[in-house]
């Protein structure tokens, strides 16, 4: 599992089912190399999953939360799959359904799952987005993490 850290989003570069809790092991290590302030080292306190409550075991999702912090600070970090739109740590037609509903305005994508939704990484959510999580579904391409 790899991963980076971009305005308070933790952006996976694995497969959904990958990201199993039993390697927070690595993002222990970058809670570490955060400098939230210079006097404690940072710890991992706990991990969220989208609707608030502890996490221990299962997969990474878009909209777990992990937070990062020490005895005087803490931050958040919004887990986000690029193609997981709805959450459910699955790539399929429902995201790219999601994507769809977004763009004609049926719905209104917030936060991670807005940003899971810009699939090709162009600032932009559109019927493309759609079509590379259909072409990641039936196995044509990969959605690069």
């Amino acid at each position: 599992m790899i991963f980076k850290i971009k305005e308070r989003l933790i952006l996976l570069q694995i497969l959904p089912t990958q990201g199993s809790l039993s390697e927070m092991v690595e993002i222990m290590d970058l809670a570490k190399q955060l400098k939230l302030n210079d006097e404690e080292k940072n710890s991992v306190s706990f991990n969220e999953d989208s609707k608030g409550n502890i996490k221990t075991s299962g997969s990474f999702v878009t909209g777990d939360v992990v937070v990062i912090g020490n005895s005087k600070e803490e931050k958040s970090f919004g887990i986000v799959i690029y193609g997981d739109v709805n959450g459910d740590g699955v790539i399929n037609k429902l995201d790219a359904a999601n994507i769809l509903s977004h763009y004609y305005g049926y719905i209104s994508l917030t936060g991670v799952y807005k940003v899971a939704a810009d699939v090709n990484k162009n600032g932009e959510i559109n019927k493309l987005d759609a079509a590379s999580i259909l072409s990641h579904y039936y196995g044509y391409v990969r959605i690069s993490q």
